[in-house]
């Protein structure tokens, strides 16, 4: 008898809940643009007072009563 190659495919790899998560969040334009939007927020509120060039317990003396303008 002669033997037949038979084609065996590769298994299926499925996805894990998080992975499917992720890439229905990537689907997702809005939720893609909030998470941007809070990552540039949490940047921001991280790093801001080290650019600023003020201390933020400095308390000026010449505009505590000044009316508004």
């Amino acid at each position: 008898m002669t033997e037949l190659a038979v084609a065996v495919p590769d298994p299926i790899v499925g996805r894990s809940l998080w992975g499917n998560a992720w890439a229905r969040l990537k689907r997702n334009r809005a939720a893609m643009f909030s998470l941007y939007y809070l990552a540039f927020i949490s940047i921001i509120s991280v790093f801001g007072p080290m650019v600023v060039p003020h201390e933020y317990t400095t308390i000026y003396g010449d505009y505590v009563r000044t009316p508004p303008s």
